[in-house]
């Protein structure tokens, strides 16, 4: 304050003299003296004036600090230049006295604080002088600490790569700031200096732009080198919002949550045990599961929500709830141990750690796993019945194989006449658990639960005696082995399909589009039955196998156009060349077709109608 004054007390003296010195003059126009004294005051005056407008702007509320800042983050501009040269030469010294995730930890503190800070800073220097200088102070103060956390995450750092990014985009966001900081100073926060305005709002933007960037590089530092706080952040948060409810009404039933869940819990003991595998062969890839497991519960989290307010009562939702909460908890411990590896990969103590965490992780997924059976003991059997459908129809597949081969041989000196009635016994009786399935869809979910599992034992009862029956038919006639094993992988294919319907249509009403479905596989369920025990009894007649066996070949190609007309999506994805090369088989399956024809032998019949069943199947889910 002194020097403005004393600036405006020069100005008022020199002013006095000069305005003294003028009166004698106006007396006495030729006294040369007087002249000179009146040249002194007027430039006295002058260099007053001057000085006080400097004083002004010198002495302006936030000019000191910002000048303050100014050198400050000039400061640490050189510091990471310096850091950048040791990087390049690969002689940055890697700091031992503090661990790569508090590093992470205060980096990120400190870009999330100095990206809280612009645009207060902006307002302050448009038109609150009186602000200006704390809010400069105050995000000066947090570059100090980025400045070193930065250097010390790069020296942490593995990849050349990447300890360039981080030193290069802390470099660039303490560049930005040091612009505005030049363009807060000049504007000074008077509302009047509208040409400061576009200036200022080009360096707010540029920062704002080197914030996201360094976030971005953080984020990728964070799941490469075992930096885990953000992780257990977002797993904590997951937590906290599925225990707040959802803000909306749920979509779907609980089958369909449940469904998503099953998958999604599957996926996290997968992830869990490539953890236990990677944290010996390779723990760089640790933070890449880490990650993958934190995405993984946030998903599963979002659908407990929904899945706890679709239950059957309170009591079942709330421990769905509990089981997914506790399952977080120890996802935490799990991702923060694979942190700790990560930075210490030769630590046997940790290694134990993380195979114990792992442990707990894998036994509250059984526990969600649980609870979400409980909540829907009907729909968890047929999820579990689909599955094992879905094994049976590959052993059915490798028994094809083998038949194809010709060594599907028969045991002792059985004839098929051995197992012909129990084949049709147990179609029979597949037929009565196909009925069970429809009704179960809209009864309790007890008598849902028994029909899945009544359907699934059938079925393993029927695939492996039809297995034997083909065996029994000789090595010497594999296409008629392959016939009926194709009978009874239809009628596994189409009592997978009745289960998942059945899923689908549990609890809904008779009005529901899944229902439809659901009677429509029912049908296709009963026309594979039947086929199959036509081709069950022709097996063995002569006159009349070929025909049979080309009767159920064009069902089930049939069947293959309606699933090629559907919208579900198929579930790989096919080059136009490979499709090409399928294209193939129908060329050759006609050949055969037409040699057959001209034999009119049944064998040559047989083998037509197996391998055009394979070829037209083939050629439709490589096109769709």
């Amino acid at each position: 304050m002194e020097p403005i004054l004393t600036a405006a007390q020069m100005i008022l003296e020199s002013s006095t003299g000069l305005i003294q010195t003028a009166r004698s003059l106006a007396v006495n126009p030729k006294d040369p003296p007087k002249w000179s004294v009146l040249a002194g005051h007027s430039r006295t005056v002058s260099d007053s004036i001057k000085k006080l407008i400097t004083n002004m702007r010198e002495k302006a509320p936030g000019q000191r600090e910002c000048d303050d800042a100014i050198e400050v983050v000039n400061g640490c501009i050189r510091e990471v230049d310096q850091a950048s040269l040791a990087a390049i030469s690969q002689q940055l010294t890697p700091r031992d006295d503090i661990s790569m995730e508090t590093l992470h930890e205060q980096m990120a503190a400190s870009v999330h604080e100095i990206s809280n800070l612009i645009d207060p800073v902006a307002v302050a220097a448009r038109s609150e002088a009186s602000q200006l200088g704390h809010k400069v102070s105050q995000m000066a103060s947090y570059f100090e600490p980025l400045i070193m956390a930065a250097i010390g995450t790069a020296s942490k750092i593995l990849s050349s790569q990447q300890q360039m990014a981080v030193l290069d985009q802390t470099k660039t966001l303490a560049e930005s700031a040091l612009q505005m900081l030049y363009t807060a100073k000049e504007a000074g926060g008077n509302p009047k200096a509208a040409y400061m305005q576009n200036a200022l709002e080009d360096s707010v933007q540029m920062m704002k732009e080197a914030v996201d960037d360094l976030g971005a590089t953080l984020g990728e530092a964070a799941s490469a080198a075992g930096a885990v706080g953000g992780m257990v952040d977002s797993i904590n948060h997951a937590i906290n919002k599925m225990e707040d409810g959802p803000a909306d009404e749920p979509d779907g039933t609980f089958v369909d949550y449940q469904t998503t869940m099953v998958k999604t819990a599957k996926a996290i003991a997968v992830t869990v045990q490539e953890m236990v595998t990677k944290s010996n062969s390779n723990p760089d890839d640790l933070g890449g599961l880490a990650n993958h497991l934190t995405n993984n519960f946030g998903n599963l989290a979002n659908e407990a929500k929904y899945a706890a307010l679709t239950a059957e009562n309170d009591e079942i939702g709330s421990h769905i709830k509990k089981q997914v909460g506790e399952l977080g908890f120890t996802c935490t411990s799990l991702v923060t141990k694979a942190g700790a590896l990560q930075c210490s990969p030769n630590d046997s103590f940790t290694k134990k750690e993380l195979i114990e965490s792992a442990r707990k992780v894998s036994e509250k997924v059984s526990h969600v796993l649980a609870s979400l059976q409980a909540g829907n003991r009907g729909t968890q059997a047929c999820i579990t019945a689909a599955s094992a459908v879905a094994g049976i129809i590959a052993d059915l597949d490798t028994t094809i194989m083998f038949a194809t081969a010709g060594t599907l041989n028969r045991e002792n000196a059985e004839t098929f006449a051995d197992h012909r009635e129990y084949i049709l016994k147990t179609a029979k009786a597949l037929v009565e658990d196909t009925k069970l399935l429809v009704s179960g869809a809209g009864a309790s979910q007890e008598r849902l639960a028994q029909a899945a599992q009544s359907s699934v034992s059938t079925i393993t009862k029927l695939a492996d005696v039809v297995k034997l029956g083909a065996a029994s038919l000789g090595s010497e006639d594999p296409e008629t082995q392959v016939v009926l094993i194709n009978a009874v992988k239809d009628v596994a294919k189409a009592l997978g399909n009745l289960i998942s319907a059945t899923k689908a249509a549990a609890g809904k009403p008779h009005d529901d589009p899944s229902m439809l479905q659901l009677k429509s596989s029912a049908k296709v369920m009963v026309t594979n039955v039947t086929s199959l025990l036509k081709t069950v009894k022709a097996v063995e007649d002569e006159a009349t196998k070929g025909t049979r066996a080309l009767e159920a070949t064009i069902e089930h190609i049939k069947q293959e156009l309606t699933v090629f007309c559907s919208s579900d999506p198929p579930p790989k994805t096919t080059t136009p060349e490979e499709f090409i090369r399928m294209t193939k088989g129908i060329t050759v399956a006609t050949a055969k077709a037409v040699a057959a024809g001209n034999s009119c032998r049944q064998e040559d019949i047989i083998a037509t109608a197996n391998l055009s069943r394979r070829a037209i199947a083939d050629m439709l889910h490589s096109c769709k």
